[in-house]
């Protein structure tokens, strides 16, 4: 009897063991599964933002006439870039878009040419950038640092590795340059954040008129101005935005039908002298969505070269 018994518990052991490997291997086919499924829906996700980006690509090169304003397709078009779409037979959506300064979604692509470019900029428009910031009162020496650390001439030979010496390749280089003027990593941060839709380091060293935002344009009109003049330079800055509502956009100087009073002459044939009316470089930002998995890809495209300058994927 007692030899039964043994045998009946030891049975009774084997199949819990039995149980428990079971449960251990479905469990880790079910996991094997989800991470399979997620790596197909990643790849999926892949796919359906880089065909975003070529669909915006798409949309930028048909643009051919002589201005670039933000009434055109690329550049607020909900009905193409909300939802972007590879073919029938996939499952998911794109959608190319990002946050303007107000953090509101804009559907569409990004004229640089309506940022501040710090590799090419006057130190005084870079001083009016951070004097729109809460650190105002480093501004003039946090501009000096940018037009010292690109400066393509090299420093004193004990010096030598502070400064790049070089334009900056990409706009979070600043986080290092406001890491190294104030030695604390959160308040390059923030910084950083104040200024980052407002800053690029493609394209020229002037500003679109037609997509420039008024916060930017004013730091122009306050960089350009003298002291004489920059009393002047809130009042004009709001008629030039004034008549670039009322007409949609300009192609050239003589289409900013404003007249400017005799005191506010010179300054309006400066902000003028660093403006474009139409853009080379653009950044789109395309989001892919497959089930649960979420692809991010930018890029900064040269139109005028049909070059991709910069591509970054999540």
């Amino acid at each position: 009897m007692m030899r039964k018994s043994s045998i009946l518990v030891m049975s009774l052991w084997v199949l819990a063991m039995l149980v428990v490997f079971a449960v251990s291997v479905s469990y880790r086919a079910s996991l094997d599964l989800k991470v399979a499924q997620y790596q197909t829906e990643s790849m999926k996700a892949y796919y359906l933002a880089k065909a975003a980006i070529y669909r915006a690509i798409a949309e930028l090169d048909k643009d051919t006439n002589n201005y670039d304003a933000t009434g055109e397709s690329w550049a607020n078009n909900k009905a193409v870039f909300e939802n972007v779409l590879l073919d029938d037979t996939i499952e998911g959506t794109a959608q190319v878009s990002y946050r303007d300064s107000d953090n509101a979604i804009v559907f569409g692509v990004q004229d640089e040419a309506a940022k501040i470019n710090v590799n090419r900029v006057s130190i005084p428009l870079l001083q009016q950038l951070f004097m729109n910031t809460q650190f105002t009162l480093d501004a003039l020496p946090l501009a000096e640092t940018i037009a010292q650390w690109c400066n393509s001439e090299r420093e004193a030979e004990e010096n030598k590795k502070i400064f790049k010496n070089a334009p900056l390749a990409a706009p979070e280089e600043l986080l290092l340059i406001f890491e190294y003027f104030y030695g604390n990593k959160e308040k390059a941060l923030l910084l950083y954040n104040e200024v980052k839709n407002s800053i690029t380091v493609y394209g020229a060293d002037t500003l679109n008129i037609n997509t420039v935002s008024d916060r930017v344009l004013l730091m122009l009109a306050n960089a350009v101005s003298n002291d004489n003049e920059r009393q002047h330079a809130t009042s004009l800055t709001q008629r030039i935005l004034d008549a670039r509502k009322a007409k949609g956009h300009f192609s050239k100087k003589e289409d900013i039908t404003i007249i400017p009073a005799s005191e506010e002459g010179s300054l309006f044939d400066k902000i003028i002298s660093k403006v474009s009316f139409r853009s080379n470089i653009f950044r789109i930002q395309a989001q892919g969505k497959a089930g649960v998995a979420r692809k991010t890809i930018v890029v900064v495209y040269d139109r005028l070269n049909k070059r991709i300058l910069y591509w970054h994927q999540n």
